[in-house]
């Protein structure tokens, strides 16, 4: 979409009804009332076509089969959807055009002949695209890409020169530690989560257990705790979506192995047996270094923010916070359900998910805000009316729930978060899961239904199940803050980094 002015939308308005041809039409909110005047119930009562107001999703409706055309202002991205999907495009790129024009070029991509020989080489182009992405040409130029980079090493140039005291480097630099060895110089893996999920994913590729179905829980091995996974919550790596990125990985994992040590984005007692577990079992050093997720929030702040002023409002421990961008139907009802207090964060484009009336009817009860765009997370999970907190389990997600000291909900979809999920609900107890749910690339979780969520959910915000896990949150909060003031443990762990690395050539 781009902004076009009043004349231009009646100029379309006035071609498609010409035209007669059945179509989808998307505007922004603010664009309604540039449309003519009855130009839409003409056209919903002939059944010819759709007005949607703000998002759709357009990659679906491009490839649906009855779509054989695209009226586009010709930006590269909704270029290469038109042509992925096979449909070919109509163009529009200034104002002053006029309804002829328009009526003209749409007249003839939707005809019988003229379109079907555009929408031939556009299938032909569609053909093309998907070829280049499954072992094709886009494929290989990233695999390419990926080799000229490994082999371009300015780096090393840099490094003979400066001598640094060590290298930092993630997994998405796996090459440094042939530099960091040539030179005689710790390589340190930085790692963005913490030691648990290390350690969880480096015993299920040691050990790669076999089960039966994808779905059979199993014990990952030599582990401090008994922790149960399923296949199917593990990335499938013969698929499609990792066989280019699955060769990274494998070298990002080895050069972490041969690294002299990891830095990892936690505090020691947040996870303490598993940090001694790294240690002596797996013979690694690791350094937990966390910086202060609480932003702690003075009344001016409060008074500046309305969310907060809502909060204000409502008892301590009573309000559950959401940030989620899945299932936005199902967890209205399980909210709607549950009767508990609540802020609901989501996408500008995600508003029309919500289901009618909704928003109204919490509104009336004093129930729950929802908040479209962004908002001071840390200071409305550091507010004392907040106990619960919805949550994905991105791993700074779970350090600023633990910094605040509230329980979780965990609704993990991919990756690593799995693991974290584990640490939360199983090892530390501050948090219940929702259901048995797929890894999945897309993050959809179509099987996730609302009495999971209402479930899970009012566990957390229950006055005996859900205070257990804040009292056990909140020590952990006060841990959290004890780490970061002088003597405490990710004080004491930078210190001993900075000592060891001044040491290694001693």
């Amino acid at each position: 979409m781009v902004k076009v002015t009043c004349s231009q939308l009646c100029e379309i308005a006035m071609a498609l009804e010409a035209c007669d041809v059945n179509f989808i039409w998307v505007v922004r909110n603010d664009q309604e009332t540039l449309i003519p005047e009855g130009f839409e119930a003409r056209m919903e009562a002939k059944g010819k076509g759709l007005i949607i107001k703000g998002w759709a999703p357009q990659v679906l409706i491009l490839d649906h089969e009855s779509v054989g055309g695209f009226l586009t202002h010709c930006g590269w991205n909704s270029l290469l959807e038109g042509v992925s999907s096979g449909v070919w495009s109509a163009t529009s790129t200034c104002d002053g055009v006029k309804r002829e024009v328009i009526e003209t070029a749409i007249a003839r991509v939707m005809d019988v002949e003229d379109g079907e020989d555009m929408r031939m080489r556009a299938r032909e182009l569609k053909e093309k695209a998907h070829t280049a992405i499954e072992g094709g040409s886009s494929y290989s130029d990233l695999t390419t890409f990926i080799e000229d980079m490994n082999a371009f090493r300015p780096f090393e140039h840099f490094t003979e020169s400066s001598q640094p005291n060590c290298i930092v480097a993630d997994m998405f630099f796996p090459w440094t530690i042939e530099t960091a060895e040539n030179f005689n110089i710790p390589r340190i893996a930085f790692n963005g989560t913490g030691i648990f999920p290390l350690c969880v994913a480096d015993a299920i590729r040691l050990n790669n257990p076999t089960v039966s179905s994808n779905s059979e829980p199993f014990v990952v091995p030599n582990l401090p705790h008994e922790i149960k996974i399923t296949r199917k919550q593990l990335p499938q790596i013969g698929s499609e979506e990792f066989k280019v990125s699955l060769k990274v990985i494998i070298q990002g994992v080895e050069a972490e192995a041969r690294s002299y040590g990891v830095i990892v984005n936690s505090f020691y007692e947040f996870e303490l047996e598993y940090a001694h577990h790294f240690h002596e079992v797996l013979k690694r050093k690791a350094w937990h270094i966390t910086e202060d997720k609480l932003e702690r929030g003075k009344k001016s702040l409060i008074d500046e923010y309305e969310c907060l002023k809502w909060l204000e409002s409502k008892p301590p421990n009573s309000v559950i916070y959401i940030i989620t961008c899945l299932r936005l139907c199902e967890i209205a009802m399980a909210l709607e359900a549950c009767d508990v207090n609540f802020i609901c964060v989501i996408r500008n484009d995600q508003e029309m998910l919500i289901p009618e009336g909704f928003e109204a009817r919490i509104e009336a009860k004093g129930k729950g805000l929802i908040i479209k765009g962004w908002v001071p997370q840390v200071l409305i999970l550091d507010h004392e009316s907040v106990g619960g907190f919805f949550t994905h389990c991105e791993w700074n997600s779970l350090l600023k729930g633990v910094s605040s000291g509230v329980a979780m909900v965990a609704w993990s979809v991919m990756a690593k978060k799995f693991y974290n999920a584990k640490l939360v609900t199983n090892v530390l107890q501050i948090g219940v899961s929702i259901g048995d749910v797929e890894w999945s690339a897309a993050s959809t979780c179509d099987g996730v239904k609302q009495e999971e969520i209402e479930r899970a959910v009012a566990r957390v915000m229950d006055v005996e199940d859900g205070e257990d896990m804040r009292m056990r949150a909140r020590e952990l909060k006060e841990k959290a803050h004890t780490a970061l003031e002088e003597g405490g443990s990710s004080y004491s762990d930078l210190t001993t980094f900075i000592e060891d690395i001044n040491a290694f050539r001693v």
